[in-house]
């Protein structure tokens, strides 16, 4: 599954780069849907996110909990996958901008969510019983979408039909998206 991702992955970024650039034409399939809807583009990032999480079932089978060395082990790699992401963000960005930084940088890049992700689901699935991971993976479930339905704080009304209308979007946009700007 991993190596069919990576490819899909390829495939999606370099076709969409090519679209961008090279002003070449791509099959709507390999772009993001709009809204509504659902194309090979969208599966990549929830296909990381389902191997991250297998990858570290797979790899905690031991019963050596959580002590110290597990513990650094897991925020090092969360730290350098998100360092390596926040570089190759913002490169990327500057590139597609003309090298100037007066649009600032992006924070938050694929890269950063999935370290964050594996991060978290790394030190609770080393320090939670089944019983209890189980239980805050149906919190999280039933607790995110009363957070779709609050009210924004800019004054936008919420519509969970229309793209970036509801408080999640809001938030990733005011406190995730950028972490300078001029």
């Amino acid at each position: 599954m991993r190596g069919l991702v990576v490819a899909g992955m390829i495939l999606v970024n370099f076709s969409m780069l090519g679209a961008g650039f090279q002003q070449f034409a791509i099959y709507p399939i390999l772009a993001h849907a709009d809204w509504v809807g659902f194309t090979v583009a969208d599966f990549v990032f929830p296909a990381f996110i389902f191997m991250v999480g297998v990858s570290i079932a797979l790899a905690s089978r031991s019963s050596e909990g959580l002590n110290a060395r597990t513990f650094k082990r897991i925020v090092s790699r969360s730290v350098r996958l998100f360092v390596a992401g926040f570089i190759l963000t913002n490169l990327l960005y500057q590139w597609m901008h003309g090298w100037s930084f007066d649009g600032g940088f992006r924070l938050m890049g694929v890269l950063q969510r999935i370290s964050l992700c594996y991060g978290a689901a790394a030190l609770l699935q080393r320090r939670l019983t089944e019983r209890a991971l189980l239980g805050m993976a149906i919190a999280v479930l039933v607790l995110y979408w009363p957070l779709t339905l609050m009210p924004i704080p800019d004054g936008t009304v919420t519509n969970l039909w229309t793209e970036g209308t509801n408080f999640v979007s809001w938030f990733d946009r005011v406190a995730l998206l950028r972490c300078w700007e001029p």
